[in-house]
């Protein structure tokens, strides 16, 4: 009878809270516990345990906060995690769990580790680079991290899926919320990295105080709410907070945009090309992959306020322009199902213990 494959993914927490992170793992590990995998996740805890038991998961705690006095108590209790799980593969979402991960794959712990990129804006995805595979989550991301890198044939592609994800609902059940439109939409925490900033000043340099843009995520930039309360766009620009199901807005918005400076491949261009919108981002790491210029929305160079808002009006001014890029994004969403990027794991793992 061939053993069930063991499955550990670590990263730092586990919770519910709009970490695009944690979300992707979530889905990962509760998608592998239902094909029948014996799958256990490894962190601090958090909203998303109760589900991932539900789908028939096991959580286990790990205190991974990296201070002088937890380092040998979180080496210590991991190495006693390891002993009791005997995981196959140990899957890093995180740069504490890839190094822990990295560590006792040296000590002769019969494990294989993989972790994904998740960040590749961090330096701390050089931690990652330990693994014996290494997920990048866009081929222009693997292209980037990949030059001269010694460890570049350890790297593959697999792209985050979003559709059908056991964390969200029956997207047919979901009610559009009644938005002041048109409405825009953005999803993400409100900082720079999203490039807020950027949003405000093209919408005040548009002037159109018809458009309302709401910007669903953690409020994580004190300094921009301080601008936003001083602008003439303060009651067009609303900031939504942390929203558990956000498809009610894209289901009543007209546009998606996605202003940031940096970002891997975000589930919120998945989420907004399931509700069938046409979608404005910058043209800069795994965004491109994502959307096709001219095809699902309009890609505009980072940082430039002017394009942004010249894209936004071109999009809003034109009935047709919009529905053909709407039309697009509804149908090329069924490629970024969470079923899809589970089987492509699953197979990388397979390969990667066969090589062994």
């Amino acid at each position: 009878m061939e053993q069930v494959m063991k499955i550990m993914h670590i990263l730092n927490e586990f919770v519910d809270v709009g970490n695009g992170i944690v979300n992707v793992c979530c889905d990962l590990a509760c998608m592998q516990a239902k094909m029948g995998y014996d799958v256990v996740v490894v962190s601090r805890g958090g909203g998303h345990v109760a589900l991932l038991e539900q789908c028939g998961g096991r959580h286990v705690t790990l205190d991974q906060t990296r201070k002088v006095g937890n380092v040998l108590p979180m080496m210590w209790n991991f190495a006693k995690i390891l002993k009791a799980e005997k995981p196959d593969i140990v899957h890093s979402h995180m740069m504490t769990g890839a190094g822990l991960a990295a560590l006792f794959r040296k000590l002769r712990f019969p494990f294989r580790t993989v972790s994904t990129v998740h960040n590749v804006y961090q330096k701390s995805f050089r931690i990652m680079c330990l693994s014996d595979l290494i997920v990048c989550l866009s081929d222009r991301v693997r292209q980037q991290i990949s030059a001269g890198h010694r460890n570049a044939n350890r790297m593959i592609v697999i792209e985050n899926g979003v559709i059908g994800s056991p964390r969200r609902a029956d997207p047919a059940t979901v009610e559009p919320l009644k938005l002041d439109r048109p409405a825009i939409i953005t999803i993400g925490g409100v900082c720079e990295r999203k490039g807020a900033d950027i949003f405000l000043d093209a919408m005040e340099q548009l002037g159109r105080t018809d458009i309302h843009v709401y910007w669903i995520g953690n409020k994580d930039w004190p300094e921009f709410e301080t601008r936003l309360n001083a602008s003439s766009m303060r009651d067009n620009f609303h900031l939504v907070g942390f929203e558990g199901e956000p498809l009610r807005y894209l289901k009543g918005a007209d546009l998606f945009v996605l202003a940031s400076r940096r970002e891997t491949f975000p589930l919120s261009i998945l989420e907004a090309k399931e509700a069938g919108l046409p979608i404005i981002c910058s043209d800069v790491d795994g965004n491109a992959d994502a959307v096709r210029e001219g095809k699902e929305g309009l890609l505009v160079s980072v940082g430039s306020s002017e394009k942004l808002a010249a894209a936004i009006s071109k999009v809003l001014s034109s009935p047709e322009l919009a529905s053909s890029l709407a039309e697009a994004s509804r149908e090329s969403c069924v490629r970024y199902s969470v079923d899809t990027m589970t089987r492509e794991y699953i197979t990388a793992y397979q390969k990667l213990l066969a090589a062994r």
